[in-house]
């Protein structure tokens, strides 16, 4: 199984085994951490693999309560603050989530809200970068699959749902592209990317949410930043679906091409 595959086949676990990885295992993952993808390569960034009980000593019970994740590894990602830095945490950790998937270990994002300074003490993370995300991983419960049977059974938005008014029509490489990317994991399953074909470009956005929902939400976990973070995985998505068509592809920093209730991110090219 390869990366592209594992966007179909992955799904959130929230149920693990306490069973420990075996030293094969563990290496296997250290091996995807120092090998994981950046979008911004400039930025310094860093992962640091926790135990259950070395979280557990950093992170309150309400992180860990939320959406009842208690697995027995966390993963740690620090990272400076540079523009694009939360595009780039995605990015690069979603690289590390599908190589999880091809091992069939299962995974989780936590987005919650935790002190960032004690979970910087715990994993040793150089005093200029700031842990950002957490990733429940491991595996799951005995007669648990972290694989999906079947891609219908994601609560996905359409191609078209998640295109905005006055885009062009998409050709079947945008289609074929598009496809995976709707089926990057966001916050509370939002979806908040957006799209819009305009000429040679593909331009991303994220959905600005207001109302009760980020009320509700941002009692516990910062959405906009999140949002962000997503925006990320999505272009992970994007990438690995052109690599496996063979279709070179560049992003690109686009002007005038703001949108209303939106936050726009990045354009695609196809070169």
């Amino acid at each position: 199984m390869d990366r592209y595959e594992a966007i179909f086949r992955r799904k959130s676990v929230r149920k693990y085994s306490h069973e420990k990885l075996s030293k094969e295992e563990l290496r296997y993952v250290k091996d995807s951490i120092e090998h994981r993808d950046e979008f911004y390569p400039e930025i310094d960034t860093d992962v640091k693999i926790l135990e259950r009980e070395e979280i557990r000593t950093a992170v309150s019970g309400i992180v860990l309560d939320y959406g009842k994740v208690d697995a027995p590894y966390y993963l740690v990602m620090g990272t400076e603050k540079r523009e694009g830095y939360l595009e780039n945490v995605g990015f690069s950790m979603e690289s590390v989530v599908l190589d999880l998937t091809r091992r069939k270990l299962g995974s989780c994002w936590i987005g919650a809200n935790f002190d960032k300074e004690k979970v910087k003490r715990s994993a040793g993370l150089h005093e200029d970068l700031d842990p950002i995300i957490l990733m429940a991983f491991g595996h799951t419960e005995e007669e648990k699959s972290p694989w999906r049977d079947n891609r219908k059974d994601a609560k996905r938005k359409s191609i078209w749902e998640l295109t905005l008014e006055g885009s062009q029509e998409f050709s079947k490489t945008w289609k074929e592209i598009l496809d995976p990317a709707r089926m990057a994991p966001s916050a509370v399953n939002g979806q908040p990317w957006r799209v819009k074909r305009e000429g040679d470009f593909l331009h991303i956005y994220i959905a600005l949410k207001g109302g009760l929902l980020k009320r509700v939400i941002d009692r516990f976990a910062d959405l906009e930043k999140l949002n962000h973070i997503d925006a990320g995985i999505f272009l992970n998505h994007v990438k690995i679906a052109a690599d496996h068509l063979s279709k070179d592809i560049e992003f690109k920093t686009v002007e005038g091409v703001e949108q209303e209730s939106h936050r726009y991110i990045i354009s695609v090219k196809e070169v």
